[in-house]
């Protein structure tokens, strides 16, 4: 009985191909996986979120922001594209990439940590700010590296198709992160501390599952010294895109001070929520591509499949619009305020999912566009954003988030097109 229903379930997939132009076997097969793994990180983050609410005041919940979106900037000088590089050959048949990406990623560890020590005596001594940002960032400086270098694990099994492992290692790190966290935010009130408990988990997290990795998995010797010289070219391209990523964030900090950046992260909550659930179909969409491209085809339906994603993510986020005021007073009463950023905020949402797929597409082909991208697209982002900020404020930041998302997405388009 079982089989016969596998059976039909197959042959109904087969069967919707022919209008979604898309191999739906693979995609209901790893994407059960990788949406249950959103889907449960997800629930965690919104009850993280409602405590975050409940217990720390929209100042101190500002400044713990600030030192995430910091992070993120401290990041960008780690071999941020190397992930991509192991994904890629990994899912052609080199595993010893994924020992030759951790070994060249423990090389550069000391150039973040010198970054965010120059970045603490700089707040610290000449900005006179407060000792807990200080030491958040120095606490940054020593953590992130770690952190993005133990992470590699699930690029490997990326390129694996190993969705199934992503998940169960994916609960794991949520079970020690999201307890510790939970625990965090109830019972301590220090910046510093609650910075510290976040990284520390996650690098202690994936440290277990790098040696239960390396233990599992017979690799075999293929090496790809290609690959990780794409990697490097990549992590230098991704800075600027990185850099832009927090740059809203940043700014409405300078410019609005620590609680305006609070009103702000909670209009963007539940939209990143969203995008979130969207993310399984990109990251099963490069292995895919990655092996269609080494054998020399190409995807000629990306761009239907972006008008495909354009139109379902649209009805999700005019859904989500009619939603947010209940959400807000039923989860986040404290941040009422943030009520109409954020039924704004998920149309640039929207349109940022619709440009993933030409954006994936340039990076499984290994497209020199995608350093075009890489400049351009982040150039354009800070330099409107920083502005529409400093006159308009926390809407400066969303409409920001828009044109730029716009521009993401045509340009995307375009170098995607000229590639084929």
């Amino acid at each position: 009985m079982l089989a016969k229903l596998r059976n039909k379930i197959y042959q109904i997939l087969r069967w919707s191909e022919k209008y979604t132009k898309t191999d739906m076997v693979y995609l209901s097969k790893g994407g059960f996986w990788l949406n249950l793994n959103t889907l449960g990180s997800s629930l965690l983050a919104l009850i993280l979120s409602i405590l975050f609410a409940n217990f720390l005041s929209k100042e101190n919940y500002g400044n713990y922001q600030f030192l995430i979106s910091l992070s993120t900037i401290i990041g960008t000088l780690t071999l941020t594209g190397i992930n991509i590089a192991v994904t890629q050959s990994v899912a052609k048949g080199s595993d010893q990439v994924f020992k030759q990406a951790i070994r060249e990623q423990i090389k550069f560890l000391f150039i973040p940590f010198l970054f965010s020590l120059l970045l603490f005596v700089y707040y610290f001594y000449f900005l006179n700010n407060t000792l807990s940002i200080s030491l958040g960032i120095l606490i940054i400086g020593l953590l992130i590296p770690l952190n993005n270098t133990l992470n590699t694990w699930v690029a490997f099994l990326q390129g694996k198709k190993d969705f199934k492992n992503i998940f169960l290692n994916n609960q794991f790190i949520n079970f020690i992160y999201y307890l510790g966290m939970i625990l965090g935010v109830v019972f301590i009130k220090n910046i510093t501390l609650l910075i510290s408990i976040n990284f520390l988990l996650l690098v202690f997290s994936n440290l277990i599952i790098y040696i239960r990795l390396t233990k599992k998995y017979q690799f075999n010797q293929n090496r790809d010294d290609e690959a990780i010289k794409y990697g490097k070219k990549l992590s230098l391209s991704n800075i600027l895109p990185l850099v832009a990523f927090s740059v809203p964030s940043l700014a409405i900090f300078y410019f609005q001070g620590a609680a305006a950046l609070a009103i702000y992260s909670f209009a963007a909550n539940i939209p990143e929520r969203i995008i979130n659930l969207f993310k399984p179909a990109i990251t099963m969409a490069l292995p895919k591509l990655s092996e269609k491209e080494s054998t020399g085809n190409q995807t000629k339906n990306i761009f239907q499949k972006t008008i495909q994603l354009l139109i379902f993510s649209l009805a999700i986020g005019l859904l989500y619009i009619f939603a947010a005021p209940f959400i807000f007073k039923v989860f986040f009463p404290q941040y009422l305020e943030s009520i109409v950023y954020s039924q704004i905020y998920i149309l640039s949402a929207v349109i940022y999912l619709a440009g993933n797929l030409p954006i994936t597409s340039l990076f499984a082909t290994r497209s020199n566009k995608i350093f075009i991208f890489n400049i351009a697209n982040p150039a354009f982002t800070i330099l409107i954003t920083i502005g529409l900020i400093y006159f308009y404020g926390i809407w400066g930041a969303i409409l920001g988030k828009m044109i730029s998302n716009i521009f993401s997405l045509t340009l995307s388009y375009n170098l995607k097109k000229r590639d084929l």
